[in-house]
């Protein structure tokens, strides 16, 4: 027979694991759900004036990059056009394995590396500010901004995430979007996302 005490411990030994697996994952999608749902800003370097004109010579030269270390992922990358404009060069990129589409600019001076870049970097590293929206399934994409450095030597953008949101453009409006300076959001996502929560 067990005592009543050693019963009300293995009741707060079982309570305590379905906290740890159940409750804290809970509260941690809920969390993410919320990054994901508020409006976002895309930080205004990096949206296209009405105005500029959009370029598609010497892109291997003049965009160079042709991947993204992001969160222990590799990313490639393809430059479709760029626009020169009074701050910087900015530069259409497209990851064909995860239907992104965004814009990247290199800074012109020089960098300490981001602490993911190899070693060969050190000396040899940009400033660089990028978006991308990341299509996914229904009429959304998801948004990421990154803060990082480009490296020369292997023609890589290393950086952290700086900016989450989603926003309703998906397919060929996403190819063609050139970015606004007001907040932006996915009333859809919101919406359903709003229904698969209460249905839990």
């Amino acid at each position: 027979m067990v005592s009543s005490g050693a019963a009300l411990s293995a009741q707060q030994t079982l309570l305590t694991a379905w906290f740890i697996v159940g409750i804290i994952p809970l509260i941690l999608q809920t969390r993410s759900f919320l990054k994901f749902v508020m409006p976002h800003k895309i930080t205004e370097t990096l949206v296209v004036p009405s105005d500029a004109v959009k370029e598609t010579t010497n892109m291997t030269e003049l965009c160079p990059a042709l991947g993204l270390q992001m969160a222990q992922v590799w990313w490639n990358l393809e430059t479709t056009h760029y626009f020169n404009l009074k701050h910087g060069r900015l530069c259409h990129l497209v990851s064909p394995q995860y239907n992104c589409h965004g814009r990247y600019v290199i800074g012109s001076e020089r960098t300490n590396a981001y602490h993911t870049a190899p070693s060969s970097c050190a000396n040899d590293s940009f400033p660089v500010d990028m978006f991308f929206y990341h299509g996914s399934i229904g009429f959304y994409s998801f948004y990421e901004e990154v803060a990082g450095t480009y490296c020369t030597i292997d023609h890589t953008l290393y950086g952290l995430i700086d900016g989450l949101g989603t926003f309703d453009i998906n397919g060929w409006l996403l190819a063609q979007d050139t970015g606004s300076y007001n907040y932006r959001a996915s009333y859809w996502y919101g919406t359903v996302g709003m229904a698969i929560w209460t249905k839990m």
